[in-house]
C-alpha cells in the first residue's frame, strides 16, 4: 500500500510509463473483482495477476530506500519483522491446532429440514 501510494504522488524511482503500465493493469482488477464480490462469490486467485504487479512496486520502492545513516538496517525493517512475526506465529499455531485439536473444528449439530416420517 505504501508503494502504491507513492506511485501515486510521483515520489517512486520509476520510468512513468512503466509505472503506468504496473498500475493500470492492477487497480482495475482489484476494483472489479471488489465489487463483484459484493454481489457474488468469487475465487480468490481472480486478482492474482493485480498483486503480482503491485509486488514489483513494492519491489522498486524498497529498492529505492537507502540504508540508514549509521546502521545497516532497511528504512522498513520494522515492518517487515512484524509481518514475519505475524506469518510464522499464524503457520505455527494452524499447525499445532491441526495436529492436536481433539475433535473437529465448525458446527456440531446437524439440522434435519426434511420430515422422515413415512406413513
Amino acid at each position: 500500500m505504501i508503494a502504491t501510494f507513492t506511485a501515486f504522488k510521483n515520489k517512486l524511482q520509476i520510468v512513468s510509463s512503466q509505472k503506468s503500465i504496473l498500475l493500470l493493469s492492477a487497480l482495475p482488477l482489484i476494483g472489479i473483482a471488489t465489487l463483484i464480490s459484493f454481489f457474488k462469490n468469487r475465487l480468490p486467485h481472480w486478482t492474482g495477476p493485480a498483486y503480482t504487479s503491485l509486488i514489483l512496486l513494492a519491489a522498486c520502492y524498497f529498492s529505492s530506500k537507502k540504508r540508514t545513516a549509521g546502521s545497516q538496517k532497511w528504512i522498513a525493517h520494522k515492518p517487515v519483522e512484524i509481518t514475519f512475526a505475524m506469518m510464522l506465529s499464524i503457520i505455527v499455531s494452524g499447525i499445532i491446532l491441526i495436529n492436536y485439536y481433539p475433535g473437529t473444528l465448525g458446527k456440531k449439530i446437524k439440522h434435519c429440514w426434511a420430515k422422515t416420517t413415512l406413513r
